[in-house]
């Protein structure tokens, strides 16, 4: 049975970007799922927009395959999925607490992996589908006491420009975008297997705005 609604699935969401894009969306009458490791802080944000929570923490593998499942069977394959959460633990390599290090990494980087084979497995079967990783300047350029944030956005932008290169083929019409919550703002687009590379430089970004900019690339806003 074809789907009634476009159906997003927003991991990692909270009351910043996430929300306004869960806002966005919603108002471009597609059903939003939202996953968070705290359903609770969301609740709010459900009752406005009328969307679906699910708990989930992003570094287990059991409980990704249970979101998409889950979501699969109360509203259908998601077209749009978007990965949010990071982790960031300040301070000199000589004193980082290396278990901490660890989970960090799983959580900005390990973590978008799991999402986004859970996403592709499911976006390669209908032939479309799009991809937003929150990047942000660190992905670019390493700063000083940043190094574990660093490594987890490296790695997430290494993960979006694989995955653009490798499901083109694949997928009809794909979008991977990694987009970036500081200026310049850049992002990776693949649009119905062309290659664009967009570079905008913003002396002010609302999350409002990042969300429109990101929605740009589902062709969803005029």
């Amino acid at each position: 049975m074809a789907q009634d609604k476009e159906t997003c699935i927003i991991v990692g969401a909270g009351s910043g970007l996430s929300a306004s894009l869960a806002r966005l969306f919603s108002a471009e009458n597609m059903s939003v799922v939202l996953a968070a490791r705290d359903i609770q802080k969301l609740k709010g944000l459900r009752e406005e927009i009328n969307c679906d929570l699910v708990q989930c923490d992003v570094t287990n593998i059991d409980q990704v395959e249970s979101l998409f499942a889950q979501t699969d069977q109360i509203l259908g394959k998601p077209s749009v999925v978007v990965y949010n959460p990071s982790a960031r633990i300040r301070g000199d390599i000589t004193s980082l607490d290396p278990a901490k290090t660890k989970l960090a990494l799983e959580t900005t980087c390990y973590g978008a992996f799991l999402v986004a084979q859970q996403a592709a497995i499911r976006m390669t079967k209908i032939g479309r589908g799009s991809i937003f990783f929150t990047g942000a300047s660190a992905g670019i350029k390493g700063f000083p006491n940043s190094s574990v944030f660093a490594m987890g956005k490296f790695g997430l932008r290494g993960l979006a420009q694989s995955l653009a290169r490798e499901l083109q083929q694949k997928i009809f019409t794909l979008h991977i975008s990694l987009s970036m919550a500081a200026f310049p703002l850049s992002y990776d687009l693949i649009l119905e297997n062309k290659r664009f590379w967009i570079q905008m430089k913003l002396q002010r970004l609302t999350f409002i705005s990042i969300a429109k900019i990101a929605a740009f690339g589902l062709g969803k806003l005029n």
